[in-house]
């Protein structure tokens, strides 16, 4: 994990009521962080990241699925 995924795994542990898991895999996919019970994902995507059309198809694919999802830069 970077160092910006392990601050944002603290917060989401010991600041927020729900429960978090991270690396998770969702279908063919291994998600940073999600909440099953809110349906949220949380991405911290370093510059790799910026308008990858393989992220967009991903996201396309997890929102399907009935998640939202939140990409933070870490660049």
């Amino acid at each position: 994990m970077t160092d910006e995924e392990l601050r944002l795994w603290w917060f989401l542990g010991r600041q927020t009521p729900a429960k978090w898991r991270r690396q998770e895999p969702i279908g063919r996919f291994i998600v940073d962080f999600v909440c099953y019970e809110d349906r949220v994902i949380v991405e911290v995507d370093g510059e790799q990241h910026v308008d990858n059309p393989y992220d967009r198809r991903r996201d396309a694919w997890l929102v399907a699925q009935g998640f939202d999802v939140l990409r933070f830069t870490n660049a």
